[in-house]
């Protein structure tokens, strides 16, 4: 099968993470089926001139995620559609347990014994991976807060945050960052931010960042001529969401700004969207300006980001090799 897959050289995403990302989206769209057969590892690494190891490993991960199924001496192929994609994922937990368990009894251990050691196994794994801090810069205060608690929650590790201007304004950028495990920086910055984090260069993590599908259907929806309100901490991410505005309706009207703390005395005559930052709309005390503004028939909603698949991949992978080294130490 002849698969339209386009990799992006310049992309912050690896290349096995976009073949991962868009055999994904050709599943989900219908253009694969259950049963298709993927090329050979060899066909499709020549034919995207990428190493063969680097579809190797797309393969794999995505044999992991059950969305192909690898046959020896067949191939590889899309697997079958199940109902219930999370009731598959405990069936095959399940199963991976009850061949452990069944080993373990064969050796003659007791069920309490036996029980001991997966207790063990499970506290060594959680605190392996509380255990791992991660540090995320960014420019403006708003994308920071929304892409960090996004990788916390997606990735289950500790994650401060910090501003790329106080890196910069730093004396010694490397040395306050050493303490970290991993340093994640979003692509738009990796240029700047790299040549003050040589020393320790392996440690860092390129997060490409978009915004979310609903911010984008909103903004789209804008009349041109359509008078925009940011509310804001930082004139950059103003900036941000005026490009955005830009590239998405054709406006040539910048949006106005407010400061996010005096939303509550913004006057609503003639303004038709006010664009809050990410989980700005649910502070406590909005409420009184956000029943006023509906009152007004004025549309408000946060500018919400998204970490793109493909960069939660990279660091699950990352993480887990950390996990797996302090484990093996």
């Amino acid at each position: 099968m002849n698969l339209p897959l386009a990799l992006d050289p310049h992309s912050t995403t690896p290349m096995y993470a976009q073949i991962i990302e868009q055999i994904e989206g050709l599943v989900k769209r219908g253009l694969l089926h259950p049963g298709d057969r993927l090329p050979p590892e060899r066909e499709l690494a020549r034919r995207l001139v990428v190493a063969r190891g680097t579809v190797k490993k797309a393969y794999e991960l995505l044999e992991q995620r059950r969305l192909v199924e690898g046959t020896q001496g067949r191939g590889t192929f899309v697997a079958s559609a199940r109902s219930d994609a999370s009731m598959d994922r405990r069936e095959r937990a399940v199963g991976a347990l009850s061949r452990a368990l069944d080993a373990c009894e064969e050796l003659s251990f007791s069920p309490a014994e036996i029980l001991s050691w997966c207790q063990l196994l499970v506290r060594q794994r959680q605190e392996a991976r509380a255990g791992i801090h991660a540090l995320a810069l960014d420019c403006n205060p708003e994308a920071l807060a929304a892409f960090s608690r996004q990788l916390q929650d997606e990735l289950g590790i500790s994650i401060h945050g910090k501003l790329v201007s106080e890196l910069v304004d730093c004396v010694d950028p490397a040395g306050g960052c050493a303490p970290y495990d991993l340093v994640l920086v979003p692509a738009t910055h990796f240029d700047e931010v790299a040549p003050l984090l040589k020393p320790m260069k392996d440690r860092l993590a390129q997060v490409a960042l978009a915004p979310a599908h609903g911010t984008i259907a909103r903004i789209g929806a804008l009349p041109p001529d359509a008078v925009v309100v940011v509310a804001s901490r930082s004139h950059l991410f103003q900036d941000i969401v005026g490009r955005w505005l830009a590239n998405l309706t054709g406006r040539t009207l910048a949006p106005r700004r407010v400061e996010l703390d005096r939303l509550g005395e913004l006057a609503l005559d003639g303004v038709h969207t006010v664009i809050l930052p990410p989980g700005a709309s649910h502070r406590p005390g909005d409420g009184r300006f956000l029943a006023r503004a509906a009152a007004a028939g004025v549309q408000v909603f946060p500018f919400e980001y998204q970490v793109e698949q493909g960069s939660i991949i990279h660091l699950q992978s990352l993480i887990k090799g950390i996990v797996q080294q302090r484990l093996e130490s």
